[in-house]
């Protein structure tokens, strides 16, 4: 099987306009296939790129056998990994088209058959992370209904000994996650989102069930890293945690004020509240995502200390309705 090495002599090129064969992914066919997916640059990545990645997919428990290839006369041209999450959505990683030179229909393709596949087994929503300076793979994405949702920022810091936080205004309760809980939980998250900053086009597109199975499936679920703030008997805020899951720090999944208890400093003291979860689990990094244009929450976690290591453009499609595709089964 051969495989593109730039843009100017990749199968593309050479198959301008062609029809491909869309398909999930062989077994002799998945390194190829990861090294187009981790490509950049215009290049395919490295062999031991490729294989290094494979012990990460193995020890988080995602099957390589998922990988969907666009192909024709036995070259693969185009490649993704769509992982499915609890709450309906779908996260691809595919092949950047910088690396199918002037013609990109293996890549319109292969987008319309996974997604055709995935409306078909209850998934609601499909999503992208690309690197903000990778135009034409934006470009091509918008043209299949992909949404740009936000630029995320990712930030990140080390977290030391770091003193407890200092206790609450009396009117004012944390407690945990817990079947009884549940339904506080939900309260709190939808009253954040009115007029919030982050991620606003977001708002509507999912249940509040599939948001909180979301959640729960970012890094390793812990009713105990989850914290509800109450006033009173009013949920009014939320703390979701997560360890990461290469166990290397805790990631801050949500954090979430209604506009009622926004500007009086609870925000500062649910980050106390993680800074101190970290050191409690013996870990020393804390992490998050952040939409770029969401002042409020940028200013508190650089108070914090946290510092920007890259960002994403976050894009969605609902599969609703996706137009069916002709596919071929992988043997």
């Amino acid at each position: 099987m051969s495989n593109s090495t730039s843009p100017s002599n990749s199968p593309a090129n050479a198959a301008a306009g062609a029809s491909f064969i869309c398909r999930r992914v062989r077994t002799a066919e998945v390194v190829p296939a990861l090294r187009l997916i981790l490509g950049c640059d215009g290049q395919p990545a490295e062999e031991s790129q490729a294989l290094e990645l494979m012990k990460h997919t193995a020890q988080r428990g995602i099957n390589l056998g998922d990988i969907w290839i666009s192909e024709r006369d036995g070259s693969v041209f185009w490649a993704a990994l769509p992982v499915v999450s609890p709450g309906r959505t779908v996260l691809y990683f595919g092949t950047s088209a910088l690396l199918l030179g002037r013609d990109p229909t293996a890549m319109h393709q292969g987008i319309e058959a996974v997604s055709a596949h995935y409306a078909t087994i209850n998934v609601e929503l499909a999503q992208v992370l690309l690197d903000p300076r990778d135009a034409p793979t934006i470009a091509v994405y918008e043209q299949h209904r992909f949404r740009w949702m936000a630029e995320l920022l990712y930030l990140q810091r080390s977290v030391r000994k770091t003193p407890m936080p200092a206790p609450l205004p009396g009117e004012f309760k944390l407690v945990g996650y817990s079947p009884e809980t549940h339904s506080g939980f939900a309260a709190a998250i939808l009253a954040s989102y009115e007029k919030s900053l982050d991620c606003p086009a977001l708002n509507g597109m999912r249940g509040i069930e599939d948001v909180i199975l979301g959640h729960k499936s970012a890094g390793t679920f812990d009713p105990n890293d989850w914290f509800l703030l109450l006033h009173g008997n009013l949920p009014v805020a939320v703390l979701l945690l997560a360890v990461t899951h290469q166990r290397d720090g805790m990631e801050l999944v949500y954090l979430g004020l209604s506009p009622a208890v926004r500007g009086y400093g609870l925000g500062n003291y649910l980050m106390q509240v993680a800074e101190a979860r970290v050191c409690a689990k013996k870990l020393d990094k804390l992490s998050l995502a952040v939409d770029a244009t969401n002042e409020p929450a940028l200013k508190l976690y650089y108070r914090h200390g946290m510092k920007q290591v890259t960002s994403k453009v976050a894009m969605m499609r609902t599969l609703r309705g996706s137009a069916e595709c002709k596919v071929q089964s992988a043997e």
